[in-house]
């Protein structure tokens, strides 16, 4: 799976979601104070179904992957 692909299962405020619902509609500052009152509670189909948690734990374990792989070779 592409980064892309992963983040389209991100939660439907998440701005890294290329999908997101209401991106263009709302400020950062809404979009923030959204998701941390409904961090637990969010219904979208992407949270609902725990997409989110898994795409979050794919793309973190991503850029740990990256850094190594930098920092390995700056090691060289």
């Amino acid at each position: 799976m592409t980064k892309e692909e992963v983040s389209q299962n991100l939660c439907y405020y998440d701005k890294r979601n290329p999908y997101s619902a209401y991106s263009d509609l709302l400020s950062d500052e809404d979009i923030e104070t959204y998701k941390l009152a409904s961090q637990k509670s969010c219904s979208c189909d992407n949270c609902f179904y725990g997409r989110t948690k898994l795409a979050e734990h794919i793309l973190e374990l991503s850029n740990l992957s990256s850094t190594f792989v930098q920092n390995y070779k700056t090691d060289i």
